[in-house]
This record gives structure tokens, C-alpha cells and sequence, in this order.
């Protein structure tokens, strides 16, 4: 079962009004849910309690570091009856459970409203982060950009709409987020970013590094290449086998 962890209580750099944020503390994987040649799933739960979302109170995008928390496992008691109320006063609140209640009542009314931080989903959002988050280091940056770079390709898995990005912007965004990506760990992601961009020569170069253990999806990503496909495409679920060696000399034309 997917669970959230209780709401933490946090302040919007921009206005000071209070908000709350939750992160997902397990997950659930759903077997009949796609995966993208890009690296999105669709699992329901994906994007909730993400670093960086819009203070429901100014609509500015905050990246929310885990250490500016000003409380932790903020929300109010739940209401007991008349009869437990008495119990808890005549055994000496051992459990806390009335100390918990005065506390919550001790709170200034506008952390006690403080609503839920936006989630980002949109490419516009993304846009908006990256233009209002600071400083924006290129970790958040990274991040964001891959994320609008998800968003870019959603009207492709929904197989309706249009590119909510001009193709020159949606271009920009993936050489950048290329230069942002350099460890092992990025190496499928990588080539996906150099096959949508025609850059098919490059993609191929870049298979032939790709570790024993993501050979599969490599396999995939080569005969996409190799067909001079630069779109992006759902992941079938993957056999074991090994690469061929990519052909030379691909062309860049898509």
C-alpha cells in the first residue's frame, strides 16, 4: 500500500504564510501501468510530495528543503468523546493525548489553517520553477528539467493535444538537461535525450558503455536508433539478452 507521512509544517520564502507538505514513505508498484522510453511511469502516485511545489497562498514555486521544517507531524487531534476525555483526565494524561490538544490550540490560527503545498504537474509549472526557484543549483535544476521534459511528452502517451512546448524550447530544454547529466546511473537517460534529439550517431556511441545491468533497455533504445526513430516510445516488459554491436556511421536525419 502507498502511504504519505504525516504533513510538515513549513514557511513560503516568498510570502511567510504557512503550508504543509507530505512525502511518500512507501510505495506500491502496479504491474498493468506503462513505463516510457523516457524514464516516466504512471504509476497514480507519481509527482506527489515532490522538493518543489506552489505555496497554495502566493502561487510562487518554493523548493522546499527538509531542514527548514518548522514542525513536524502537524495536523490536528482527532475529536475523542465526552467519556474519553474524562479517562484521560482521571489516569493523568498518560499518553499525552490532552497535551496534544492544548498544543494544537496554542498554535496561531494561521499554522493551524495552513493548507496542503501545491504539486507541480504542468510544463508550465516547470517553466515557472525554473524561472522563480534561487538560487537554482543544478541539482533543482536538473530535476526540473527533467521534469518538463516529462511534461513536454505527455500529450504523446495521451495520444491527444498538442506539444504544450514550442519545438525549439522543448529542444533547448533537453540539450540542457544533457550537459546537467554525467554519472553512470544517467546513462540510459542520456541516450534517450540524444535519440529524441536526432543526435542518433551519438546515442549509438553512448550504447556501447551502457553496463551489463540495463542491457535490456539499451537493446531497446539501439533498435529505436538504428531505425532512425527519435519518438518517444512505451517500454514493453523487458527480456534478458545481449547488445549487438551498433552500427556505424548513423545518420542524423529523423
Amino acid at each position: 500500500m502507498t502511504r504519505l507521512s504525516p504533513p510538515t509544517l513549513y514557511r513560503c520564502p516568498a510570502c511567510a504564510r504557512y503550508f504543509t507538505r507530505s512525502v511518500l514513505t512507501f510505495l506500491h508498484f502496479y504491474d498493468d501501468v506503462p513505463e516510457w522510453s523516457d524514464g516516466k511511469n504512471e504509476q497514480w502516485w507519481a509527482g506527489i510530495g515532490g522538493p518543489a511545489g506552489r505555496c497554495p497562498a502566493c502561487l510562487t514555486v518554493v523548493w522546499v528543503e527538509t531542514d527548514t521544517a518548522l514542525k513536524r507531524e502537524h495536523w490536528e487531534p482527532q475529536a475523542i468523546s465526552r467519556w474519553s476525555r474524562l479517562w484521560h483526565l482521571v489516569t493523568g494524561d498518560r499518553t499525552g493525548r490532552l497535551r496534544e490538544e492544548r498544543e494544537w490550540a496554542s498554535l496561531p490560527r494561521e499554522m493551524r489553517e495552513a493548507e496542503r503545498l501545491d504539486s507541480l504537474n504542468t510544463a508550465q509549472d516547470y517553466i515557472d520553477a525554473l524561472a522563480q526557484i534561487v538560487p537554482l543549483v543544478p541539482e533543482r535544476e536538473r530535476y526540473l528539467r527533467r521534469k518538463l521534459w516529462w511534461a513536454s511528452n505527455d500529450y504523446l502517451r495521451r495520444e491527444s493535444g498538442s506539444p504544450p512546448l514550442e519545438a525549439d524550447a522543448a529542444r533547448t530544454n533537453m540539450e540542457r538537461l544533457l550537459d546537467l547529466l554525467s554519472s553512470t546511473a544517467d546513462i540510459l537517460e542520456r541516450v534517450e535525450l540524444y535519440r529524441q534529439l536526432g543526435r542518433f550517431q551519438e546515442a549509438l556511441d553512448l550504447i556501447a558503455s551502457v553496463p551489463p545491468d540495463q542491457q535490456a533497455k539499451a537493446r531497446l533504445q539501439q533498435q529505436w536508433t538504428e531505425a532512425g526513430g527519435s519518438t518517444m516510445r512505451v517500454i514493453p516488459p523487458l527480456p534478458i539478452a545481449p547488445l549487438r554491436r551498433p552500427r556505424r556511421e548513423m545518420s542524423t536525419d529523423s
